[in-house]
């Protein structure tokens, strides 16, 4: 059983390194030719930034109250008994069951800011489902992929073995249930980016744009972005990633482009882990 196991492990290991250096490369020749145009003044001019009609204040209440004191303590406490108790009464495994409070418990998180933006009547979030919004993603992530790969490179120099903060991690690789890499994978590549991308680029970008400038907006979402998922080792990295969605949504004009380039990243992320840890 050695030699087919062992070609196993090859093939996995190959797909996890060929997929995201492919990636790369592509991302930089994709760079280059953004910073061809940008030197030849050939870059199309970007479209009207669009927000909800949300004062400063209002933004901080909804991130700060919303998402961080309602969304990431209160809720928790208080759902975490209903969560559990109801999916204990189906017949789903140990390891499908962990999935399906994950999941239970994240969209209960996302409930409270969603609740407060809508209170506030926000709207000209410049949602557009489209194929051109999937096109627009796909580009987005291959442009960040380069950047994102050596901040991260760089920070594992200074920092080996510092770990994340990802709470799919252990389930994906203790887990080989496919009902709960199922609900994990919805969570991770649907839920999350929709409910972060709605927050960080929906909402605080461009109602920071409107005050400080676009360039203020980017940069202060993307950080805020990164912090908010609470691991220093991964602050850097999540950064740049921030930086590239704020530029997705810049040049795109619309919100989903974000939303697809979001769950793509965590799709590539979802796959590398199950790929390691099968």
């Amino acid at each position: 059983m050695a030699p087919p196991l062992i070609e196993q492990a090859k093939t996995r290991l190959m797909l996890v390194s060929l997929l995201p250096l492919a990636g790369v490369v592509a991302g930089v020749l994709l760079l280059g030719r953004l910073l061809w145009q940008i030197w030849r003044h050939r870059l199309n001019a970007a479209p009207e930034l669009l927000g909800p009609g949300l004062s400063l204040m209002e933004t901080v209440f909804v991130v700060a109250g919303g998402f961080v004191v309602l969304g990431e303590v209160i809720v928790p406490l208080v759902a975490m008994p209903l969560v559990s108790k109801l999916i204990s009464l189906l017949p789903l495994e140990a390891a499908a069951s962990s999935g399906a409070v994950v999941m239970g418990l994240y969209s209960f998180t996302a409930i409270p800011a969603l609740l407060l933006i809508w209170a506030f009547k926000g709207k000209d979030l410049q949602w557009n489902p489209s194929w051109n919004a999937i096109g627009q993603g796909f580009r987005g992530l291959l442009l960040a992929l380069p950047l994102v790969a050596l901040v991260g490179w760089v920070v594992e120099q200074i920092w080996p073995q510092a770990g994340g903060s990802n709470p799919l991690l252990e389930q994906v690789l203790d887990s080989r249930n496919g009902t709960a890499l199922a609900l994990l994978a919805i969570t991770a590549v649907v839920l999350a980016p929709l409910f972060e991308e709605l927050l960080f680029r929906g909402l605080l970008l461009p109602v920071l744009g409107g005050y400080w400038g676009n360039f203020a907006g980017v940069v202060i979402s993307a950080l805020v972005f990164a912090l908010a998922h609470l691991s220093l080792s991964e602050a850097a990295p999540l950064f740049v990633l921030g930086l590239g969605l704020g530029w997705v949504r810049l040049r795109s004009g619309n919100l989903s482009s974000c939303v697809v380039m979001h769950g793509l990243w965590n799709g590539l992320t979802f796959f590398n882990l199950i790929m390691l840890g099968s």
